[in-house]
């Protein structure tokens, strides 16, 4: 799934949400930033929640900063908590698009295309709420996606077979089964995860490679909610197909489809090596103290992509140029640092050199595919400073000096 699960938001004024349909600004964070003490007490063993707190990211956000590991802008949650806000508020479909629209350079590909889909729709039925547009397309994109769903597991059954007999007919009794469901006279209800097949091809560990290779990429035809817009609309709106529904549930289920479909691009703090790797060194005993557990400012659906994975796993598997982006991250950051030293914010801009000195050790000390150029960062706060600075990060990494 895309979205996990979405958290209400109490509203205090009415007016004051109806007004911010309107903005789409960065305005000046008031929160201090909290200065950078260097001190014998600070080394490994520090949290990194202590040095970099959520008011410093809440204010790189404010500037405008794209996903470290795709170069998609993204969302501040502030932002999100204004939409999540309106929900009960019968807002009319035009200012529902109007300010989704505003963040369609924020948005994935898939709901990139959901946006497209619902400003052509709402021009033919401008007074259709988000989810009556969904509904009248439900029934033929379910059957388009049906189609080409069962298209697809026949053309699969047909390549793989040059499998080994016994992975052959593995793959070939997965498939068929649910060719024969999704050709029933009623597959409704039918869930078709083409990663659980991806996952089957996988496992398989097949020696052909060029094999694996077009299997694969047949699985990634097979429509989904991730790859078609088809599949997307059918599953959001699958349950209330041939249902009367009351203006009330048209109201909420169109604020949910609203919110799905930015969520996948709000911030996220995101740990570039594991979480789980984190705790096992810590059960290990392999540090005196607590991990320096460092955060990459991401999208929720990369954090939710990346889980668990290793830096250096995800980077191959990843279909974004994982180095590239943050390389771009690093750049971005470098020009708020520069921002906020020309605009006299001294303690804001040296805690942005340190997170980003933090995040280019970081990233070459777990991965084999990363070296970040920050040249320009280095111009900037001068060899000595430099040198301090590298040297007490290094320490909260345990990165020998």
């Amino acid at each position: 799934m895309r979205i996990g699960a979405i958290q209400n938001f109490n509203i205090g004024s009415i007016g004051t949400y109806r007004s911010k349909l309107s903005e789409r600004v960065y305005p000046q964070s008031t929160i201090q930033a909290d200065s950078f003490q260097k001190s014998s007490s600070v080394s490994f063993g520090t949290r990194f929640e202590t040095l970099f707190p959520s008011a410093f990211f809440r204010k790189i956000l404010k500037e405008g900063v794209s996903c470290a590991y795709t170069n998609i802008p993204l969302i501040p949650k502030e932002d999100f908590r204004v939409l999540e806000a309106l929900e009960g508020l019968n807002v009319p479909i035009h200012l529902d698009l109007a300010y989704l629209n505003k963040y369609k350079p924020n948005l994935y590909s898939m709901e990139q295309k959901v946006l497209k889909f619902l400003n052509a729709e709402s021009k033919k039925h401008p007074n259709r709420t988000i989810a009556e547009l969904m509904i009248a397309k439900c029934q033929s994109a379910e059957k388009t996606m049906r189609v080409k769903q069962v298209e697809n597991l026949n053309k699969l059954i047909v390549e793989a077979r040059a499998l080994p007999k016994e992975d052959f007919s593995s793959l070939r009794f997965f498939a068929m089964d649910y060719v024969k469901r999704l050709t029933s006279q009623n597959p409704q209800g039918i869930i078709l995860d083409p990663k659980k097949l991806s996952a089957l091809v996988k496992d398989m560990n097949i020696k052909d490679k060029k094999l694996e290779k077009t299997l694969l990429k047949r699985i990634d035809k097979i429509p989904s909610e991730e790859n078609s817009l088809d599949a997307y609309i059918y599953e959001r709106v699958k349950l209330a197909q041939g249902t009367e529904l009351s203006q009330r549930e048209k109201e909420q289920l169109s604020h949910k489809i609203s919110l799905n479909i930015l969520s996948p691009s709000v911030a996220s703090d995101e740990h570039f090596y594991p979480q789980a790797l984190y705790r096992a060194e810590e059960s290990s005993g392999k540090h005196k103290g607590e991990p320096f557990r460092v955060s990459f400012l991401t999208s929720k659906y990369m954090n939710e992509i990346k889980r668990d994975m290793k830096p250096d796993d995800f980077i191959e598997a990843c279909e974004f140029d994982v180095p590239l982006n943050l390389q771009e991250h690093i750049n971005r950051l470098t020009e708020i640092h520069s921002k906020w030293r020309a605009e006299h914010k001294s303690k804001d801009a040296d805690k942005l050199a340190q997170y980003i000195l933090t995040l280019k050790l970081e990233a070459e000390k777990r991965s084999k595919y990363v070296t970040l150029d920050i040249s320009a960062l280095e111009k900037m706060l001068g060899a000595e400073k430099l040198k301090d600075y590298t040297g007490l990060i290094k320490g909260f990494l345990d990165i020998n000096v």
